[in-house]
């Protein structure tokens, strides 16, 4: 029991590293409903299988696809929006195991983009 707490305090440990080094590199706000399908999805990845030269490697291209997916819902653009979530979605996926690999990353325009104008909308009516 106490080696499995362990491995999942410090798989923990691991996934906050690569989320802040993510963050580190993003070069636009990112929404919080993208951050919280990323999240979602570090969840079921398995960091300790990677080395460190890994790791960052997975971080910096996590950190441009969700800017190119952020960039395209701010413009609007779905096309560049689809290019750069199968571009995010097979780099997560391809770190998935077992029934996580068969429910694979998928992100959807009109669900991020509905919960960003949401969000901006609240934000909005809360100034007034």
């Amino acid at each position: 029991m106490r080696v499995e707490q362990s491995l999942s305090s410090s798989q923990a440990k691991i996934r906050e590293q690569v989320m802040q080094t993510v963050n580190a590199f993003n070069s636009v706000k990112i929404s919080p409903q993208l951050s919280k399908e990323i999240n979602d999805a570090f969840s079921k990845i398995d960091f300790s299988k990677m080395d460190a030269t890994e790791l960052k490697s997975f971080s910096i291209n996590v950190a441009k696809y969700m800017d190119n997916i952020q960039k395209a819902l701010s413009s609007g653009n779905q096309n560049n929006f689809s290019r750069a979530s199968q571009d995010l979605e097979n780099l997560i996926n391809q770190y998935l195991e077992g029934k996580d690999k068969a429910n694979g990353l998928v992100f959807s325009y009109g669900d991020l983009k509905d919960a960003i104008d949401s969000t901006k909308n609240a934000s909005e009516n809360s100034k007034e």
